[in-house]
């Protein structure tokens, strides 16, 4: 029988952002709270469990920086947004980007050879073990260094973000990596607000809604248009003329995992006519569609029913094709496939005429070219299999061919001893088709629903690598993330003392439970240990939007 040790259940701001055990001074969050983009705030609208001083006092921190010091990096996958207190921000060009990409302060954290041999070894006696006491970094805590000094192109005026403005908001809404990097101009000071908090600012106050999603719309015209290949020669003239008659459109719900369980009970045809449509086959294609988060899935009738024969994900174009082969005559720009929204899907539409106009007269010959339709598979079973049950969201997806393995095990015990003793998978079919097995492990996704509610931020995205973690030691046991995964890839598990006592809530008097997942072992430097432990090839992590990797593995003898 199990022994029981009363303590306190961890709350919402158990462990303030700040670093503080108590959160930001009053004399801080006053000085917060009068720039102007929070000042209009009404406090009145805030609960009294939730109250606006005590979202700036725990979700937000105060940070200084010295001039062209790095705030973030692009391609990072932090999430928090900068309100600037002091100074300016700069944005580097992409082509100093590159030139500042190397990153001496930030390598990622492995464990050494005396590490993992003691991690062989050492094993504790009880599972899921935890000290709710201690407070250790989190995961995106990296120490900030002194980067090379920036050398600014004289003839092009550098992008600054002033004082008063926010920054940083395009990776925190839309849970993608960050777009730029951004760098302090002289000396700066932020207020850096973590996601939960803007979120809860944003739900209550209308103003500084629509302010971060005009932001938000704006600058990420600019800066996914400027990144894509078929724009990178415009003139930043014409490129702004283009962004002036860019549409911002979103189809289906950024909340899609609500209801995704739902549609599993449904027929295959079903599934399909409840998604979005974005274009029917055969409407009139007026503009240029580009996926700027999501997914999309392609289809056409055959039969009288629509058949999956592909699907986009970011930067996909939709529309091209038929708008090289109009040669200019609008009236045959018709749709050749229907596209609907997997899940949910941000676009950016430009008109056609704005595309014959600036964009179509830059192109060589060899980019205009019509683009080659071929699916990512012959495999139609294939294709509805991955694009139903969502497995094209996973970056890294546990696949067992049950043709290879033989259930020795060997994975399962891998990552037990990778994990104190306590496996962070289990070896039983999410889904399956054919021969392959989705195992239950976290699958990593391009696009996490199970980050979005979590009340402190105990799951987050790896700064560098951009894997799903959970941060213990700010997990409040809420259940929020295992709720949203889709998947059922977190488990809540009964935590435990270092005696092996389950820890009760002194008011509850129910078990104390955090959640677990697979964090893909990411302080081992050759990656997974399931992966690595299987001897008969018969367990693949996959990225399922390049088959290429997957078809090579299935194909090997």
């Amino acid at each position: 029988m199990d022994d029981y040790t009363f303590t306190s259940k961890p709350q919402r701001w158990h462990s303030s952002y700040s670093g503080d055990a108590h959160g930001l001074s009053n004399a801080d969050v006053d000085r917060a709270l009068i720039t102007p983009l929070l000042a209009n705030i009404d406090p009145s609208l805030f609960s009294e469990r939730l109250p606006l001083r005590d979202i700036i006092k725990h979700d937000a921190r105060l940070v200084s920086f010295q001039n062209h010091d790095i705030l973030c990096r692009s391609g990072d996958y932090d999430n928090p947004v900068f309100i600037i207190l002091k100074g300016a921000l700069g944005v580097l060009s992409p082509e100093e980007d590159k030139r500042q990409s190397k990153r001496s302060h930030k390598q990622q954290h492995t464990l050494n050879w005396m590490q993992k041999f003691a991690q062989i070894w050492t094993k504790y006696r009880y599972p899921e073990v935890r000290s709710l006491n201690e407070r250790h970094a989190s995961i995106n805590d990296i120490k900030r260094d002194k980067v090379d000094p920036i050398k600014l192109d004289a003839n092009k005026a550098p992008l600054i973000i002033p004082t008063g403005d926010i920054a940083g908001e395009i990776a925190t809404l839309a849970r993608k990596p960050r777009t730029a990097t951004l760098y302090a101009v002289g000396e700066v000071e932020v207020l850096q607000l973590r996601w939960q908090g803007l979120r809860d600012l944003m739900q209550r106050d209308k103003a500084l809604h629509d302010y971060v999603m005009t932001r938000y719309r704006s600058r990420g015209l600019i800066t996914e248009l400027s990144q894509l290949p078929l724009f990178k020669n415009l003139s930043p003239e014409t490129l702004q003329k283009i962004i002036d008659e860019t549409q911002f459109k979103q189809f289906g719900s950024f909340d899609w995992q609500t209801n995704y369980k739902a549609l599993l009970d449904k027929k295959p045809e079903e599934r399909v006519l409840s998604e979005p449509v974005i274009i029917n086959e055969g409407d009139y294609l007026d503009g240029l569609m580009i996926v700027s988060a999501g997914f999309c899935r392609l289809t056409k009738q055959m039969n009288g029913l629509e058949k999956t024969i592909d699907y986009l994900d970011k930067n996909s174009l939709i529309g091209w094709n038929e708008l090289i082969a109009a040669n200019g005559k609008t009236s045959t720009l018709i749709a050749q496939e229907t596209v609907r929204a997997i899940g949910y899907v941000d676009l950016l539409v430009i008109p056609t005429h704005i595309v014959e106009q600036y964009l179509l007269p830059t192109l060589s010959p060899k980019k205009k070219a019509k683009q080659k339709k071929q699916a990512c598979t012959n495999d139609t079973g294939l294709l509805e299999f991955l694009v139903d049950n969502r497995v094209i969201n996973g970056t890294k997806t546990m696949v067992i061919d049950l043709e290879r393995c033989v259930q020795c095990d060997e994975c399962v015990k891998a990552c037990e001893s990778t994990h104190n003793g306590n496996p962070r998978f289990i070896r039983r079919p999410q889904v399956q088709y054919d021969r392959f097995m989705i195992a239950n492990a976290c699958m990593h996704c391009t696009d996490p629903v199970c980050l979005i509610g979590c009340p402190t931020g105990a799951i987050e995205r790896d700064k560098l690598g951009g894997e799903v973690k959970i941060d213990p030691e700010l997990c409040i046991g809420c259940g929020t993330c295992a709720n949203n995964c889709p998947y059922d890839n977190i488990l809540m598990v009964d935590i435990r003392d270092k005696n092996g006592d389950v820890l009760l809530d002194t008011e509850t008097h129910q078990p104390i439970q955090q959640a677990t997942k697979c964090d893909l072992c990411s302080a081992q430097k050759n990656g997974p240990a399931c992966e690595r432990a299987c001897a008969h090839d018969a367990l693949k992590r996959v990225n399922f939007i390049n088959l290429d990797e997957f078809n090579k593995w299935v194909s090997h003898k």
